[in-house]
C-alpha cells in the first residue's frame, strides 16, 4: 500500500484531523532521515533478510516506528523513568527507536535484532546520528534471537514494537522476569502497537500503568509489582 492509499484509508477510517496529523508524521519521518543522513524509513519483508535462529516465521517485517508519536510518548513518560535508564528495544530493526530514545536522557540504548542486514544498517545509523547530534547515549546493536538475549541487571526499560508473535513475547517476558528475580529492580515494559497485550496482562507479576494513544498510535506501559 503506497502513501496515497494509506492516507485515503485513514481519511475514511479516522477522519480529517487525524489524517492530517498522520500526513505530517510521515513528512517528519522523511525529514529525519534526510537531516541526519540515516536510513530508517523503508519497509523490508523478512524473506529478503538473513536471520539468525529458528524463529523467522514468528517475526514480522521491518516497519519503522513513527517518530512524532514515539517522541510524544517518551516526553510523557520521562518524569517516571529513573535517571540514566537503560533501554532495550526488541526487534530494533534499523534502530530508529534507539535514536529517538537518545533525546530523552537514556544512558544506554540497546537494540536486539535477528536480521543481519538490519543490524548493519542500524550500526551505521547510530554512528551517523551520534556524530551529527553529539548525544551522550551509548548505542549497542546485538545480533541475536530475542529469546536468546540475556537480560543485563542494569537494563530497566524494555520496548516492543510488536516485533514477533505471542510465543516469542512470552519467552522474552520469562527472561525479563528471571532477571528481576536475580537482580531486584523496577522495570518498565513498553508495548507499542500492542497486538498481544493479553500475554502481559495475563501474568501476575506485571501491572498496567498507562494506556496512551497519540494520533491513533497506541502505547501500553507495564511495570513489575513492588
Amino acid at each position: 500500500m503506497n502513501i496515497f492509499q494509506r492516507l485515503t484509508s485513514s481519511l475514511f477510517g479516522l477522519g480529517l484531523k487525524v489524517t492530517v496529523a498522520r500526513f505530517c508524521i510521515i513528512l517528519v519521518d522523511r525529514w529525519f532521515d534526510f537531516r541526519y543522513g540515516v536510513d530508517t524509513c523503508s519497509f523490508i519483508e523478512l524473506d529478503k533478510l538473513t536471520v539468525v535462529g529458528n524463529n523467522k516465521a514468528k517475526g514480522v517485517r521491518y516497519q519503522p516506528a513513527r517518530i512524532l508519536p514515539v517522541r510524544r510518548f517518551f516526553k510523557t513518560m520521562r518524569p517516571i523513568l529513573p535517571d540514566n535508564s537503560v533501554i532495550v528495544d526488541f526487534g530494533s530493526g534499523k534502530g530508529r527507536i534507539l535514536l529517538i530514545a537518545s533525546e530523552f536522557g537514556f544512558q544506554d540504548a540497546r537494540g536486539v535484532e535477528f536480521a543481519h542486514e538490519l543490524c548493519e544498517v542500524a550500526r551505521k545509523n547510530c554512528r551517523r546520528y551520534k556524530s551529527a547530534t553529539k548525544v551522550e547515549t551509548q548505542f549497542r546493536i546485538i545480533e541475536t534471537d530475542a529469546v536468546k538475549y540475556e537480560i543485563r541487571p542494569e537494563e530497566n526499560v524494555f520496548m516492543f514494537y510488536n516485533p514477533f508473535d505471542d510465543a516469542i513475547l512470552n519467552a522474552v517476558l520469562d527472561n525479563i522476569s528471571a532477571s528481576i528475580d536475580k537482580q531486584q529492580r523496577r522495570v518498565f515494559i513498553i508495548y507499542y502497537h500492542p497486538k498481544w497485550a493479553r500475554i502481559i496482562e495475563d501474568r501476575n507479576n506485571f501491572i498496567c500503568l498507562q494506556k496512551l494513544n497519540f494520533w491513533g498510535y497506541k502505547f501500553y506501559v507495564y511495570s513489575n509489582r513492588n
